[in-house]
């Protein structure tokens, strides 16, 4: 299950997971486009990103870094 985190400008939403027993906590960011949404989910404490669809490098850079000051 996700929960709402926060919301950007009504655009770029992040969710997270509960904190599962080994620890990991799921990332979620989704923003609508033209053509659906696009999508990216990083593994916290590892900040591992496990996929990213229609995201940019730089886009997934600022993602990365909003991840880790959300678990820091």
């Amino acid at each position: 299950m996700l929960y709402p985190y926060a919301e950007f400008s009504g655009t770029l939403i992040v969710t997270y997971s509960q904190e599962l027993e080994d620890g990991t906590i799921f990332v979620h960011f989704e923003h609508p486009c033209d053509w659906g949404f696009k999508e990216a989910r990083y593994i916290l404490s590892s900040k591992e990103n496990l996929y990213s669809e229609g995201f940019t490098e730089a886009e997934k850079r600022i993602m990365k870094e909003y991840s880790i000051t959300m678990h820091d």
